[in-house]
């Protein structure tokens, strides 16, 4: 649950390496439980954190080499023949996409047809980035990939999982 998978190599048919790493950072957001939920899976936890310069994690002084780590927790609540995709979506002021990862839950390995009702699922991500100073918004969910179709959060086909404010260096720096 604790680790990030940052490679992944495939050699043949039926080996592949991987590469975790421990978390590192600050836990800038977790969300509780009850807040997110679909039909056939909810949320059931989430902590996003960041490597970063400083110790303030309402003001993120930083811009070279970023690393953030996001912790999801999927909960079956149902037994599902679809094996849904999660995607995670870093998006930029204008809602450009500049970082993307599609994969199945459990690190890319558990498909959710595999599930049982009322199992919990860690999925963890990390990506690095050199972020210029602005607003920056990390989306998530899950689609079927055969028909793209995204699977229903409320009202919305994402979930926001944070608003990160990136600012220059301090004065004087």
């Amino acid at each position: 649950e604790q680790a990030f998978k940052v490679d992944e190599a495939q050699y043949g048919n039926w080996s592949r390496l991987m590469l975790f790493l421990p978390p590192k950072g600050q836990v800038i957001a977790n969300v509780l439980p009850h807040m997110i939920q679909g039909n056939e899976v909810r949320l059931a936890g989430l902590a996003i954190q960041l490597e970063s310069e400083g110790n303030d994690p309402t003001r993120l002084e930083f811009q070279q080499d970023v690393w953030i780590e996001l912790s999801l927790k999927w909960e079956a609540l149902q037994e599902m023949n679809t094996d849904y995709t999660v995607f995670v979506q870093l998006l930029d002021e204008a809602s450009q996409v500049i970082w993307q990862m599609d994969r199945y839950p459990g690190d890319g390995v558990f498909p959710t047809s595999q599930w049982e009702n009322g199992q919990v699922v860690p999925d963890n991500y990390t990506f690095p980035f050199d972020l210029v100073p602005g607003s920056y918004r990390l989306i998530a969910g899950m689609y079927d990939w055969n028909t793209m179709e995204r699977l229903m959060w409320w009202t919305k086909d994402a979930i926001l999982m944070a608003t990160l404010e990136v600012q220059g260096p301090a004065e004087g720096s």
